[in-house]
């Protein structure tokens, strides 16, 4: 017997003037919750974030759907987890926003080194990816 049920769906796509648009959404036993973020490429700052909680535990949550708004203007930078906790999280945000928020992070720096594989040297492309991940997991540590 299932208790609980959730699935985390993300997707990311290049418009026509290169701007990247990330499409998320959460769905639980719970909540059904859908986030829209658009992302300068240039300077991976966020230029418009949507959210809609379109089902939840308590009525009151659907408030902090409008907190994604506080996302325009961060920049995906080594601190963007906590930019985001402070953005729409804790007491008078989401945590589940904030959950699918930093999803969208993942997916778009995954989406982005997708874009330079089509136009960077296999070398140069290790070396931009090893410098813009050291530090993030086990196998891009820092080796002292």
């Amino acid at each position: 017997m299932f208790l609980f049920n959730r699935s985390i769906n993300v997707s990311v796509t290049k418009d026509h003037d290169h701007v990247i648009n990330i499409q998320s959404f959460l769905l639980d036993s719970h909540h059904e919750i859908s986030l829209a973020i658009r992302v300068d490429p240039e300077t991976d700052t966020i230029i418009y974030a949507s959210a809609e909680l379109c089902r939840t535990l308590h009525d009151d949550c659907k408030i902090t759907q409008e907190l994604v708004k506080n996302l325009i203007g961060i920049t995906f930078t080594r601190d963007i987890r906590k930019q985001i906790v402070t953005a729409i999280g804790r007491d008078k945000g989401c945590t589940h926003l904030t959950d699918l928020t930093i999803e969208c992070v993942k997916a778009f720096k995954q989406a982005k080194f997708r874009l330079m594989s089509l136009t960077l040297s296999k070398p140069e492309l290790e070396r931009q990816l090893r410098d813009y991940l050291v530090g993030t997991c086990f196998h891009f540590r820092v080796k002292v």
